[in-house]
């Protein structure tokens, strides 16, 4: 039964999804996961048609119990930007 759960959170990636996390600390980011009391979060872009970049090349661990969270839909999959170039 185990497995079965990790499979399944596995098989859903980042870019599948529509609904996400924000936070808000010095600027907004979007939270990609969370660990006790830590959240991965990434700076993100809105294009000029309104789909979201998530720069996942500047990460960062955050306390998850500071901020202001809000959850949104988001119309497209985000793109990500997964490197410098």
């Amino acid at each position: 039964m185990m497995l079965v759960g990790t499979m399944i959170k596995l098989s859903i990636s980042i870019e599948d999804k529509t609904r996400y996390e924000f936070v808000i600390y010095d600027k907004e980011y979007v939270v990609l996961s969370s660990s006790g009391d830590k959240i991965l979060v990434v700076p993100f872009q809105i294009d000029n048609n309104g789909g979201y970049i998530f720069n996942t090349k500047e990460y960062m661990f955050k306390d998850s119990y500071s901020g202001v969270y809000e959850y949104k839909n988001i119309e497209r999959c985000p793109k990500i930007v997964k490197n410098a170039n």
